[in-house]
């Protein structure tokens, strides 16, 4: 009888035993999953880095600190020929990189952080000649083909639109995030002048004022919205 006893004790104690190390598996899977969601921005900054590469464009650059730090970012198209000679990095902060490869781009180049995102803008500056350096810069374009991609992610509760394009008119990167989004807008046809390259993963409004900032470059426009519709304009 005792023996019985312990038996089903024993058999018990080892349903219990498994039943909690499933519940640490789901909790950790969980945590593990919000994790790779996203890294804070704060954190972000400090994630380490590297690269090694020779005669490339800033733009790669940027494209590969970024993919290794999961970060948002713009990218000015009059930097898409920025050439980089040479840029060896090992285990950097992510900003400290950045200030690294915008030094030593072949235009002088800039970054700020809005709403999350790393926005790299050219950088004006005065003309100042320097005798005696003798430096000349072969200027390479990113010669691939514009590509726009939309992908939208309710699994948190919340839908959040996935936009990577790439030397693309904002005409065509602006109606597929309106697309996405299944919203209604109006569209001026002078927006297929305007040239962006973005890199986000964000709520629809955050997203279109990102998409916005990133083709301000030659005026500064904002949305407007009006019976559910949704409309570009300059920004007064």
């Amino acid at each position: 009888m005792r023996t019985t006893t312990n038996t089903l004790r024993m058999r018990t104690v080892s349903r219990v035993l498994q039943s909690g190390l499933a519940l640490m598996g789901i909790a950790c899977g969980a945590a593990g999953a919000q994790q790779s969601q996203g890294v804070p921005v704060v954190g972000r900054a400090r994630l380490q880095v590297s690269i090694d590469v020779k005669k490339t464009s800033l733009l790669a650059v940027v494209e590969s600190l970024m993919k290794q730090a999961h970060g948002d970012y713009t990218f000015d198209s009059q930097l898409l020929d920025a050439p980089i000679g040479a840029i060896h990095l090992t285990k950097v902060p992510l900003r400290a990189a950045l200030d690294i490869a915008l030094s030593a781009s072949g235009k002088p180049a800039t970054y700020r952080l809005e709403n999350g995102v790393y926005m790299v803008t050219a950088k004006v500056v005065e003309s100042v000649p320097q005798p005696g350096l003798g430096i000349t810069w072969r200027e390479t374009s990113d010669t691939r083909e514009p590509k726009i991609s939309v992908s939208t992610d309710a699994s948190s509760g919340e839908s959040r639109i996935r936009l990577s394009a790439v030397n693309a008119n904002l005409y065509d990167a602006l109606k597929l995030l309106f697309g996405a989004a299944r919203a209604q807008y109006i569209l001026d046809p002078s927006l297929r002048d305007v040239i962006v390259t973005v890199n986000i993963d964000q709520p629809l409004r955050t997203a279109l004022e990102t998409l916005l900032l990133a083709g301000s470059h030659r005026q500064p426009l904002t949305y407007r919205l009006e019976n559910d519709v949704y409309s570009i304009v300059p920004k007064q």
